[in-house]
This record gives C-alpha cells, structure tokens and sequence, in this order.
C-alpha cells in the first residue's frame, strides 16, 4: 500500500551492483586492464573455458603462454597456477594426460603439479564426474552438519538414524537441518 511505502521507503538500502560482464570482454580488453598476473590469468580463464569442455587444455595454454609463463616466476605464481590448473582440469573433459601436456609447457614443475592434480582426480572419480562428486560433497557435508546438530542437542543418535541421514539427499537434509530446531526428537526431525 502506498501508506507503507511512504514509510518504509527511506529505510530501503540503497545498493548498487557492479557487473563485470567477462562475456562481452576480448582477450586485448582483459589484458590491457591494470591487473596483476594472477588476476589476468584468472580473468581469461573464466572467461574462455567454461562451455569449452572438450577442447584441448594445450590449447589454451598456448594461447597465454608468456602470460603463464611469468606469472609462474612470481613467488607466490605456482599456488595460483595450481588452483588456476584445477579450475582448467575440473571444466575441460580430457584425458588427464593431455592435462599435463598441456601444464608442461609452462614448466616441467607445472608438468609434476599437473599430475599431481590428475592423480588426484583419478582417485577420487572427479575428472569424467565433477558435478557428481561436487554434488556428493555437499550432501556429504551436510549430513555431517545435521548429525552434528541432533547430537548436540539430543545426544546419541540411533544408527538407523544416521544411516538414513548419509543417504540423504541435499534438499532432505536442509529440510531436516531445519527440523532439529523445532523437533521433540531425532525421530521427529526425520519424520
């Protein structure tokens, strides 16, 4: 109503939201910001290989080449090279090993950190499914969230309880989460 409008108006926050449209960016504009390396490199990484799932990581790696290449030889480079190779492992769907071709160009350590993260993924079953293993570990952390709950405020938890609860999925788990607050018992947050 324009009564309540009047008088909640001037209580209205007034924030402003900045979008930094990487879509609409070429290679040159991110390049020519005043960025450091780190901030570059990710810049074009975000920009250029999401949605490029099946195209060699060399590929890439070429295009920016002397960019990764400098930004290696900075001292705190190679635990930004390493997460910004996680990033390029977890969205292109290749062979590992054209993963570590492809980091080898920069440095034969950037190769051995490669496999490193390879190997990594191959254990886990994350290269070919990176959602599902996302979406596991999410649903894995909030069954520990909602165990941690019921136990902090009933106590012990049968193990019918728990087994039910790591069985979970994600949107029956915030619903349960929600029910410890409320609940008379586990049961009832379950029920």
């Amino acid at each position: 109503p324009p009564a309540a409008q009047a008088i909640l108006s001037p209580l209205q926050p007034g924030v402003h939201f900045l979008l930094d449209d990487l879509a609409a960016a070429t290679t040159a504009q991110l390049c020519e910001r005043g960025t450091t390396l780190a901030v570059r490199s990710t810049l074009l990484l975000l920009r250029f290989v999401r949605g490029a799932r099946h195209h060699d990581p060399a590929e890439f790696v070429r295009r920016w080449l002397d960019l990764l290449r400098a930004l290696w030889r900075e001292p705190a480079g190679r635990r930004t090279a390493a997460a910004l190779f996680g990033y390029l492992a977890c969205q292109l769907e290749v062979p590992c090993e054209q993963f570590v071709a492809a980091a080898a160009l920069v440095h034969e350590e950037a190769r051995i950190m490669s496999n490193t993260i390879a190997d990594q993924f191959r254990a886990e079953g994350f290269h070919r499914g990176f959602a599902q293993g996302v979406l596991a570990g999410r649903a894995e952390g909030r069954a520990e969230l909602t165990l941690r709950l019921l136990h902090r405020r009933f106590g012990s938890v049968a193990p019918a309880i728990e087994a039910r609860i790591r069985a979970a999925s994600v949107e029956q788990l915030e619903t349960w989460a929600e029910r410890v607050l409320t609940a008379a018992d586990p049961a009832q947050v379950l029920a």
